[in-house]
């Protein structure tokens, strides 16, 4: 084998392990994909054929028409950057039927997310009205000098002649002279007699009697009293004699109750 065909060899191979590369270049981003249901601004469900379209930086960048085969208002957006840029941080705003909604959503890679979309008419601005211009007012007419009233102007002065006449009177009235100093104290009087005494009142009723004390505690024994005089001796025999007669009785009668159990 030659050298060129060394070379062609390895220029092929070159070519061959480059071109994935260059062909993975010119692939577009994955796209970020939006789906769900559209409604309209007079916050009825979108119908068939309602255009729903995304944008970026103000730019329409995917339209898809509104289809209720699988479910009333639905949309499906792919949002996908153009070859060799991308959307990455960029933010993602939507449209239904032209009308803007208030949804923004940060563009992703292989993003898939549920969005529903609901168009918001936006609110007029107030128009300002014009200003109304001035009028010009009319120049003020100059005003008419008053009628002269001589009899007003007589009572005026007879008025003024009577105030004079007061005031004359009045500066040349005397003035009364100053108060005198206050007197000295008088001494005190003699003091009064004594007046009668009153009546004696009525007596009042006895109050109830108090309840009985508690008993006292009982005092120490007293001493022993002096030892009284012997009494008179008395007969010794017939003390015996009656002492016997009573032993006698209390055995009979003893001997009486036992016969008596007995029977």
């Amino acid at each position: 084998m030659n050298r060129f065909k060394i070379l062609a060899l390895l220029a092929t191979a070159a070519l061959l392990a480059l071109l994935p590369l260059g062909l993975y270049a010119q692939q577009p981003e994955a796209p970020h994909q939006f789906y769900g249901t559209a409604t309209l601004a007079d916050g009825t469900i979108a119908p068939d054929s309602t255009m729903v379209a995304a944008l970026v930086g103000g730019a329409e960048v995917d339209s898809a028409a509104v289809e209720s085969s699988f479910q009333a208002g639905f949309y499906l957006l792919k949002v996908t950057p153009p070859v060799g840029e991308s959307y990455v941080g960029q933010m993602v705003t939507f449209t239904v039927d032209g009308v803007a909604t208030e949804d923004s959503v940060a563009w992703q890679t292989r993003g898939s997310q549920e969005l529903n979309l609901t168009a918001v008419e936006p609110t007029p601005e107030p128009t300002a009205e014009p200003t109304p211009e001035p009028t010009a007012e009319p120049a003020a007419e100059p005003a008419a000098e008053p009628a002269v009233d001589v009899q007003a102007e007589v009572a005026a002065a007879i008025e003024d002649l009577r105030v004079s006449l007061l005031l004359d009177i009045a500066l040349n009235t005397p003035s009364d002279g100053e108060d005198g100093a206050t007197g000295a104290t008088g001494t005190t009087g003699a003091t009064g007699a004594t007046g009668a005494t009153g009546a004696i009142g009525v007596s009042g009723s006895g109050g109830a009697d108090g309840s009985s004390g508690a008993a006292g505690t009982t005092g120490p024994a007293g001493a022993a009293g002096s030892r009284g005089p012997e009494g008179e001796s008395g007969g010794g025999g017939l003390a015996i004699v009656a002492l016997i007669l009573a032993i006698v009785a209390l055995v009979g009668a003893g001997g009486a109750f036992a016969m008596g159990r007995r029977s």
